[in-house]
């Protein structure tokens, strides 16, 4: 399973706990190192909005992102 990582905060959400955490770049960075050498699952990292992510969109703003082509 990839790791979902929002690097606007740097944080990591963990499904044993199901939650996010702070978790530094300079791992995230590491762990992609390993992941280019070694292309398993688990070392795979996706950029995701985290919890902060969610928090600092205004309502009306989220309704546009969850509207095909963006309200375009």
């Amino acid at each position: 399973m990839a790791l979902q990582y929002c690097s606007k905060h740097q944080r990591l959400f963990t499904v044993r706990q199901n939650q996010w955490i702070a978790f530094p770049s300079e791992l995230i960075t590491r762990i992609k190192e390993l992941y280019q050498r070694f292309p398993l699952p688990e070392f795979e990292v996706i950029e995701a909005r985290c919890d902060q992510c969610e928090e600092s969109v205004p309502e009306t703003s989220r309704e546009q992102l969850d509207t095909p082509n963006h309200g375009e």
